[in-house]
């Protein structure tokens, strides 16, 4: 090295202060002051007890430990961005506490969810109101005052840190307001009965014992109360009973009045879609003439003006105190015992072609199927005898109906069909029959007979026959009833089919859902094209295909919104009125009310008697809004007025740096 070389100076690069120190030095006094604030809170809404007493001096002593040690640099300590940091993770913290756990709530709503050790514990911890205890509002208050010294130890009156100020100023005028909110408003509910007036909030409740309520006064009456919801919506589910399930499942669901389009179900072997939906269907049945000379006979009559086709053999229709009935059969004398005695039951099986009534003994093929089955024994009320090991009938009431039939098939067993539980003890393998019985535990007390041979009309009471006279079609009778029913049925037959063929035809009577309805168009494997109408609001099933059914069922429109119209009086004196809603609150003498619940046990639904409203006076929010305009102001100012300001001054301790040459 040459003797001229100066040696470089040695860098030495500074420490790098680790920042997990400051910030884990400043937990336990956040945290003692916690704990010393949910003591205080404990002691004052309950009682002061011994126990409490020796946990806030423990805590008091170690609080007053950790600020001796901090003695030196407490100003500084308290403005450090570590203790900023500590207190909004804390916040942070306590947000979410009061976020997932369900707020001011009655105890039993706290143990069903978190049960009853759980319960006591958020209780003792004043995690029921987060946000109105002691020592959430301990945390804000610090937090304010750690960012006002901040600001008094800059010289925040240099127009460069007028930003800075500005921005630490509404965040401090945010705080305090939302602590003056904690600590100086009210909240509570105001359950309004329709008709009385009510001033009176009732608080919150916690420990057993309620606390908060406040009068507002003056008086708020309900005058009336409105719920508005969305349209019901009707669908249709396909499910299907795959081989060795216990039960269907659901292959697909359709909005039924956009199910326009063709719909595979069954493989893709059947399809279906809806060909018109009927908001309120009228459905009729309506008889053709049929060459079929197997078919039922049917007449067309006038039932005190309202038009109805009855078929032979079919039930009789009911009207007012009597029922009436077509037959086609002459000299017939034992429809007369139906009125001094029950009459027989009559089985029903239901199927893909529609009720098809069997007798004990008969043989009969499924629809649609070469499977056949015979009926072989009826029981009012099944029971099985475990000793003789058969079916038996426990009453001779109509208790529990059950029909067995079985299959004409080799290795088939019978197998008993249960009205009151379809498909109970059925295997996948079994016949998919539904069975129904219709029966009377008391003889028919008017019975009107329709004869078509006889070309008369009879009239049967106690088991006498009161009257019998011949009808021409087109002509009105005039029927005395006797007894305590009476009254008088005007009867006229207009047709006479020997041999009909029924069909039903639907128009629809308005827009509003009151009966809705859908045509469906069902397209076989075999390509033939079948009608079949689903109706009702409380849902209809019908059978596509073995093992497919379609339901189809309402499902109820939710709550759109709900409103209360309400009057405010003064001295029994109505001074004003308005609507309250959700989303939409009322401010009268400086409380806001909000649109909270309303009775839904109420038995009308559509206009409950009690409405729920959520009341809060927050004398601090004035403050809060004015904050958060102070920090939008400090924002601007710190990009885009403090940098002008900047290089201002630094231009002018340019200039004043500079010297200018003057020439000799």
């Amino acid at each position: 090295m040459s003797g001229n070389a100066v040696a470089a100076p040695l860098q030495v690069q500074p420490e790098r202060k680790s920042l997990t120190w400051p910030l884990l030095a400043n937990v336990p006094a956040i945290a003692s002051l916690i704990a010393a604030l949910m003591i205080i809170q404990r002691g004052c809404e309950n009682e002061w007890t011994p126990d409490l007493y020796v946990l806030l001096g423990l805590i008091g002593a170690a609080s007053a430990y950790f600020l001796w040690k901090a003695r030196a640099n407490l100003w500084k300590a308290v403005s450090s961005v570590s203790m900023a940091a500590v207190l909004l993770l804390a916040i942070a913290g306590a947000t979410a506490i009061g976020t997932f756990i369900p707020q001011n709530e009655v105890p039993q709503v706290l143990e069903q969810r978190y049960g009853e050790a759980g319960a006591e514990w958020i209780d003792r911890l004043s995690f029921v109101d987060v946000f109105g205890s002691f020592w959430f509002t301990g945390l804000m208050s610090l937090l304010a005052v750690s960012l006002l010294i901040v600001i008094l130890r800059r010289k925040f009156w240099r127009a460069p840190q007028w930003g800075f100020v500005l921005s630490h100023g509404g965040m401090i005028l945010l705080l305090g307001g939302a602590v003056a909110g904690n600590v100086f408003g009210q909240r509570g509910m105001l359950n309004l009965k329709k008709g009385k007036p009510a001033e009176r909030v009732e608080g919150r409740e916690r420990s057993g014992a309620r606390t908060g309520s406040f009068d507002l006064g003056f008086a708020v009456t309900l005058e009336a109360f409105d719920i508005e919801k969305y349209p019901d919506e009707y669908r249709l589910y396909v499910y299907t009973q795959k081989q060795g399930a216990h039960k269907p499942a659901l292959e697909r669901s359709l909005k039924a009045q956009q199910a326009t389009s063709w719909t595979k179900v069954a493989g893709g072997k059947t399809r279906f879609r809806v060909s018109e939906y009927y908001p309120e269907i009228d459905l009729r049945e309506v008889w053709t003439e049929s060459k079929d000379a197997s078919a039922s006979s049917a007449a067309r009559v006038q039932l005190d003006g309202n038009e109805r086709w009855l078929a032979a053999g079919a039930d009789p229709v009911t009207v007012g105190a009597a029922q009436v009935e077509f037959a086609n059969e002459a000299n017939s004398a034992n429809w007369i015992e139906r009125t001094s005695k029950p009459a027989p039951p009559k089985h029903f099986i239901d199927g893909e072609g529609g009720p098809m009534e069997v007798k004990i003994g008969e043989t009969y093929t499924v629809p649609g199927t070469p499977r056949k089955f015979k009926v072989t024994e009826f029981l009012r009320d099944f029971s099985w005898d475990v000793e003789a090991k058969r079916a038996v009938s426990r009453t001779e009431e109509y208790k529990n109906p059950a029909l067995c039939v079985e299959e004409l098939a080799e290795g088939a067993k019978p197998v008993w069909l249960f009205m009151n539980m379809p498909g109970h003890g059925r295997k996948p393998t079994d016949l998919d029959l539904k069975y129904r019985c219709v029966f009377s535990t008391a003889p028919i007390a008017h019975l009107i007979r329709i004869d078509a041979q006889a070309k008369d009309i009879a009239y049967a009471s106690g088991g006498k026959e009161v009257l019998r006279r011949p009808f021409e079609l087109g002509r009105a009778e005039a029927i005395a009833l006797t007894g305590k029913d009476a009254l008088t049925l005007k009867l006229a037959v207009s047709e006479v089919l020997a041999h009909g063929s029924p069909s039903q035809v639907a128009r629809n009577l308005s827009k509003e859902p009151k009966n809705p309805g859908v045509k469906l168009e069902i397209a076989a494997e075999d390509g033939a094209t079948r009608e079949k109408y689903l109706v009702g609001k409380e849902g209809a099933m019908y059978e596509l295909a073995p093992g497919v059914k379609l339901i189809f069922e309402p499902k109820e429109g939710g709550v759109k919104s709900y409103r209360s119209h309400v009057a405010i009086s003064r001295d029994n004196q109505v001074v004003g009125r308005a609507t309250i809603m959700v989303n939409d609150p009322l401010t009268c003498g400086g409380y806001t009310f909000y649109q909270s619940s309303y009775d839904r046990s109420s038995q009308n639904v559509s206009e409950p008697d009690i409405s729920g409203l959520k009341v809060i006076r927050d004398p601090g929010l004035g403050t809060v809004y004015i904050g958060m305009i102070m920090i939008s102001l400090g924002v601007a100012f710190i990009y885009y007025v403090r940098p002008r300001l900047l290089r201002g001054s630094a231009g002018v301790r340019a200039g004043g740096d500079r010297t200018e040459e003057v020439p000799a």
